[in-house]
């Protein structure tokens, strides 16, 4: 008697669709990959908005690209949820309506908003979306940062807004206050987005 007994190992919940792929390789690896999944479709995602927004007769159709995307959303998430065989909600049917209004803003007002504006200057307004992130989660979440945590992510924001700057002074295209509203208008849903997920 007396001997301590071993630790319990956690039990993971059992994979569907691509994760019984995923949870073969060891964790490094398979966060590695999801890294990289990330990567590469928010990458092409911009890559793709900037191309549209730069075609000519775009101006007015923001809107447009905007409920697009919010349909993507949907679409998918449906389709991801029919794969794995997830039937039941797990939340209350007005938390996704929440979650909806925010992302339908976010994306709304931010390709509207590239009518008004270069889309360096969107980049600037997306890359210091961190900060009222942090903001939000204080006050929704309770959430405490350090000091470390704060200079980091102002140290991130100010980075990322000016290697967008340079760019910015070469872009023909002017921005205007009415662009530059809207796009914090955006800023400030995404920033709910993720808290009201948590």
């Amino acid at each position: 008697g007396g001997g301590k007994s071993a630790p319990s190992t956690p039990v993971r919940a059992k994979s569907n669709g691509m994760d019984k792929y995923l949870d073969t390789l060891p964790p490094p690896i398979h966060f590695s990959v999801l890294c990289l999944g990330v990567c590469l479709a928010f990458g092409a995602h911009n890559y793709l908005q900037e191309s549209i927004s730069r075609m000519d007769g775009f101006k007015g159709l923001g809107s447009i690209l905007g409920y697009l995307e919010v349909m993507g959303v949907m679409v998918f998430s449906f389709v991801e949820r029919w794969f794995v065989g997830a039937e039941e909600r797990k939340v209350k049917a007005s938390s996704y309506m929440q979650l909806t209004c925010c992302l339908l803003g976010s994306s709304y007002f931010s390709t509207v908003g590239l009518d008004y504006i270069n889309y360096p200057t969107k980049v600037v307004f997306r890359s210091c979306k961190l900060i009222p992130t942090m903001a939000v989660s204080l006050f929704m979440n309770k959430e405490r940062f350090s000091m470390t945590d704060i200079t980091c992510a102002i140290a991130i924001c100010a980075g990322l807004a000016m290697f967008a700057f340079a760019d910015m002074t070469s872009v023909a295209k002017v921005s205007t206050a009415f662009g530059m509203s809207l796009q914090a208008v955006s800023t400030v849903a995404d920033a709910f987005l993720p808290n009201l997920q948590q």
